[in-house]
């Protein structure tokens, strides 16, 4: 069973339509902020939707599955400040009930978060990694 298409679909709604997220990314239409494919000239800071990767259990009788799940952020701001405040906002409204459709969401663990400087000097990078445990309805 594998939950990433529903995970992403929802993790991008619950990010695009947040309000502190939006206050700090979002500039147009075009350029929302949050990206699955990032566009060659989408303006910073913004977050991109990374690396899922999954677990499958049973628990009497019922398929549910541990589904990881990596954000970045990036800035270009001097200082990591910006990077801080893109992570809560992130963390935020992820922690949040999250619909995923056709799962229910028993549980949500934030297991990792760092920042640190782009190997250029210039950029700043956030991770933030979250652990969603689901169970198939």
């Amino acid at each position: 069973m594998v939950s990433f298409l529903a995970l992403h679909a929802a993790v991008y709604q619950r990010l695009i339509n947040d309000a502190a997220v939006k206050a700090l990314v979002y500039k147009d239409t075009k350029f929302k902020g949050v990206y699955d494919a990032l566009p060659n000239d989408a303006p910073f800071p913004y977050i991109v939707i990374g690396e899922p990767n999954e677990s499958d259990f049973d628990i009497k009788l019922k398929e549910t599955v541990e589904t990881s799940l990596t954000i970045h952020t990036w800035s270009d701001k001097t200082g990591k400040t910006e990077s801080y405040k893109l992570l809560q906002a992130v963390s935020d409204a992820l922690s949040a009930f999250l619909i995923v459709t056709n799962y229910e969401v028993d549980y949500v663990k934030k297991v990792r978060t760092s920042v640190f400087d782009d190997i250029d000097g210039v950029l700043r990078h956030g991770v933030l990694t979250l652990e969603y445990t689901l169970t198939k309805i």
